[in-house]
């Protein structure tokens, strides 16, 4: 892991390059941190936000060849906005995430000016289907 949060309050983690590693990132009980400008490339899960972490920003990102971009697990009240995924075998997947905003993100596998479906998993551990109700058609050109 190249990054590692854990019972953290108030950090910012800023332009970093984790790569090739299990989690490029990992939160877990963390509240109130800011991960922005970062990019998070050939890792297993480039982002992953677990066990309770709450009103955590994830913003002017990119996610490029991981296994999968940003995994969340119970966690809550989570903002992912405009980052950029790109090439990822799975964008994003979520169990058990409620009141995640999903806004504004750049995603390679959706062309339409329509709402985003992103699926996964809710609190029952049904299915559960939430939106990035904004997606951009074009990649953000993010400089480091």
């Amino acid at each position: 892991i190249n990054t590692y949060m854990a019972i953290s309050l108030f950090i910012l983690i800023y332009s970093t390059n984790p790569n090739s590693t299990y989690d490029g990132c990992l939160i877990w009980s963390s509240f109130v941190n800011i991960i922005r400008r970062n990019s998070f490339e050939n890792n297993k899960q480039g982002l992953d936000i677990a066990i309770f972490s709450a009103l955590n920003m994830i913003s002017k990102n990119n996610f490029k060849g991981n296994r999968c971009g940003i995994n969340m697990t119970l966690c809550f009240v989570n903002a992912i906005l405009r980052n950029n995924f790109l090439k990822n075998e799975k964008d994003e997947t979520f169990i058990a995430a409620p009141i995640t905003l999903w806004l504004r993100n750049y995603w390679d596998t959706w062309k339409l000016p329509l709402p985003k479906p992103i699926h996964g998993y809710g609190l029952d551990f049904e299915p559960c289907v939430k939106f990035d109700w904004m997606p951009r058609l074009f990649p953000y050109e993010y400089e480091r």
